[in-house]
């Protein structure tokens, strides 16, 4: 059996509930309103486009704020190691190891009256010794005795040479060429 305070409770509960269906009625009727005058809905699709505009700005501008920061960090690090390799003989040579091969070895080889031969092998090192002409310039000398250079005569003669780099300038400064080995 039920009781009548049960009966009143359900009725309670009912009133509630019509007069929520009710009250969300009524407010999506109001938006509807809105969205159907073409004014309003043009205001909204704007306000809703220039907010959206905003924010991509404030995420392009944070980007591009991070980014410089970041080059700005990369750069620092790279004068520091530029700075540190340029003090160790060993990096600084190592750096400009390729022109001396590009530059000196061509160099080497034009120089040849008749004939003339690498014997530094497949994997060999033309310029296997390097050291300081100056420093404060940048400029360092690679050594090696690994050619042969033939005379009028058909023999070969074994010849060491020097090579000078500019090292920050990237470029052959003069070479030399003598008899004999280091």
């Amino acid at each position: 059996m039920r009781s009548v305070v049960d009966v009143e409770e359900a009725r309670k509960l009912a009133r509630y509930a019509f007069a929520g269906i009710v009250g969300l009625g009524l407010l999506s009727g109001f938006i509807a309103m809105a969205l159907d005058d073409p004014a309003a809905r043009k205001a909204q699709i704007e306000e809703a486009k220039r907010q959206a505009d905003a924010e991509q700005f404030r995420k392009d501008e944070a980007a591009r704020v991070e980014k410089a920061r970041l080059e700005a960090e990369d750069k620092r690090e790279r004068v520091q190691r530029d700075a540190e390799c340029r003090q160790d003989l060993e990096c600084f040579a190592g750096r400009g190891k390729f022109y001396a091969l590009l530059y000196c070895r061509r160099a080497i080889e034009r120089s040849a009256e008749y004939q003339m031969e690498w014997t530094d092998g497949f994997f060999g090192t033309p310029f296997p010794q390097f050291r300081w002409k100056d420093k404060d310039k940048g400029i360092v000398e690679y050594r090696g005795d690994k050619a042969k250079f033939q005379n009028g005569y058909g023999a070969w003669q074994n010849a060491a040479y020097t090579c000078l780099i500019d090292v920050p300038n990237e470029k052959m400064i003069d070479y030399t060429i003598r008899a004999g080995r280091i």
